[in-house]
């Protein structure tokens, strides 16, 4: 199964080592200067052969860029188009110009590290993780298609994202409402996205057989998202239809919005029956109040803050009002209990309180003390 042959060169005797992989094919390694050290190599083949781990030499001639256009296509199938695009962004602007052209046997750990320290000095350690996950992709698909042995991106340290839980904003009930008020036709759409926690893309995905007033449930089925200067429907962020109660409060307000419409009707439109657009907290006053957010925060003396913080005041509102993790995590919609307490663990410490509070009552109800 693998031989070693002597011949001669202008420089004197070499070795090649002959050897027949499973598919049948045979290859040559040439330039062994002694025959131990290509029986050396010829061993080190066959175990590799009998074990299973054997590469061959020329598949990791293939460069990153090359493996690159498969691996962004295969991700482009299974992920929305939003994250697609944005791993494309970030092998174009960040990886190619470094590992294009690099094969992928060539590629180090030390070299990654070093590329990821250069970015993260210059770059959001958000910015830095995608880059450095693109190429880390790429290096594990090679690795899975038995290109390379190990992943060079394994054990590289990497900048640490900052939480901005200070940055978020919780409205209070009342604030809200005046919100509401003051949004004009949007109104009802403030008040679903501040009580019940939908996101943004998710209310304005949100079609009117989606409500059902009856039984005061919103059924989340897809999500809207600009990729480009496009605007695409998809799944929820978690890929979950999920339920989410509608106050009563809220459905009189909805209720004269949707009466009459047909079912696959988006409930929240411009006046021309168009789709929302995104909305920043600058004040612009246009036709059709194409921008109606921060005007709509002006007007009700609130200061500048995102629309998602909407989201944030329905899961602040929820935990005032008694809701466990476990209903806010379905309202919201995050995959499990531990995202909910790890996103909003500054709203469940005010739960510890409540707690002490509601022990000392039973201790002294109970013991008289």
């Amino acid at each position: 199964m693998a031989s070693v042959h002597p011949y001669e060169t202008k420089k004197g005797r070499r070795y090649r080592v002959a050897y027949d992989t499973p598919d049948g094919k045979q290859h040559t390694k040439r330039g062994f200067k002694t025959v131990r050290e290509a029986k050396n190599y010829r061993a080190k083949v066959l175990s590799s052969l009998y074990d299973g781990t054997y590469i061959d030499p020329r598949a990791g001639e293939v460069t990153v860029g090359m493996l690159a256009s498969t691996w962004l296509k295969a991700k482009s199938r299974v992920h929305k188009p939003t994250y697609a695009r944005d791993l494309e962004s970030a092998w174009r602007v960040h990886v190619e110009p470094r590992w294009g052209n690099v094969p992928i046997r060539a590629v180090r750990h030390s070299d990654v590290q070093a590329w990821v320290s250069e970015l993260s000095a210059r770059r959001s350690p958000t910015v830095t993780l995608r880059a450095f996950g693109v190429l880390k992709g790429i290096c594990d698909a090679a690795m899975s298609d038995r290109r390379i042995t190990v992943s060079p991106c394994a054990n590289v340290a990497l900048p640490h994202k900052q939480k901005r839980t200070a940055e978020r904003h919780y409205l209070t009930a009342p604030q809200l409402v005046n919100l509401a008020k003051n949004a004009g036709r949007w109104g009802p759409l403030v008040l679903t996205l501040g009580f019940c926690g939908l996101r943004y893309g998710e209310a304005t995905a949100l079609t009117v057989g989606c409500v059902d007033l009856k039984r005061g449930r919103l059924q989340v089925r897809a999500s809207m998202s600009r990729v480009g200067t496009q605007y695409v429907t998809t799944a929820p962020k978690t890929w979950e239809i999920r339920e989410v109660p509608i106050p009563s409060y809220v459905a009189d307000r909805l209720r004269p919005l949707i009466a009459g419409r047909d079912g696959d009707e988006y409930v929240f439109t411009r006046q021309n029956g168009e789709h929302i657009v995104q909305q920043s907290a600058s004040v612009v006053r246009t036709t059709d109040a194409y921008q109606w957010w921060g005007r709509a925060l002006k007007d009700a003396g609130l200061e500048p803050m995102k629309i998602h913080d909407l989201r944030h005041t329905a899961a602040s509102l929820a935990v005032s009002a008694g809701a466990n993790v476990k209903a806010v995590q379905r309202m919201l919609g995050h995959e499990s209990a531990s995202v909910t307490l790890d996103t909003y663990a500054d709203l469940f410490e005010r739960d510890l309180d409540a707690v002490s509070d509601a022990m000392d009552d039973l201790i002294s109800a109970e013991t008289g003390e």
